[in-house]
């Protein structure tokens, strides 16, 4: 498993910011997990309230209703799209990698990954080959229960870990950051 705490800590070209003064370089990716909802695509959001100059494909494989990404988007340069089908995102993000700074998969468990383990190892590998950067949310209780299993095996070699939880109505990630929720506001920095 990639250790969180080896991201780098000072801003470089091409970094995606993730909390104060902790980045990522280009080519690398996050899983962001947890329970359900604890928070995990507020993670997401921050991320991209993070790097306003940066523009972001976010893919709802969960077919959600996200008022939060709209009020966003009046800043920030996001692209959305409904879609769960491993195959169909990795081809957009191929035809489009070299157009988006980077790309937000939530949630990987809601896709049809499960079934194409082959094809998320190629995005993976796609991401990395052309230095953008891919930010997955991922569901604690399907590594729990086994189904999602040997997808978390990769993802763990692969990914740097953000584990989310709620404690005491505070979204914490990796027991250390606390993550702004944007129902009360959408300022940017």
């Amino acid at each position: 498993m990639i250790n969180y705490l080896d991201m780098i800590k000072s801003p470089l070209n091409n970094t995606l910011k993730i909390f104060d003064e902790v980045y990522i370089k280009e080519g690398e990716l996050i899983n962001v997990y947890g329970d359900a909802y604890v928070g995990k695509t507020s993670m997401c959001y921050s991320i991209i309230k993070n790097n306003p100059i940066k523009t972001v494909l976010y893919f709802d494989t969960e077919n959600s209703k996200y008022d939060l990404l709209d009020k966003l988007s009046e800043y920030i340069h996001i692209g959305y799209m409904v879609m769960n089908r491993i195959n169909d995102i990795y081809y957009i993000i191929k035809t489009y990698i070299k157009d988006i700074d980077y790309f937000i998969i939530d949630s990987i468990t809601a896709s049809d990954v499960e079934k194409n383990g082959v094809k998320l190892q190629e995005l993976f590998d796609l991401i990395k080959n052309n230095n953008s950067n891919l930010i997955i949310v991922s569901q604690e209780r399907e590594y729990k229960f086994g189904k999602f299993y040997e997808n978390k095996k990769n993802i763990d070699i692969e990914c740097y870990q953000i584990e989310i939880k709620n404690i005491n109505d505070k979204i914490i990630a990796n027991d250390k950051y606390e993550i702004e929720t944007m129902h009360s506001s959408v300022k940017l920095h």
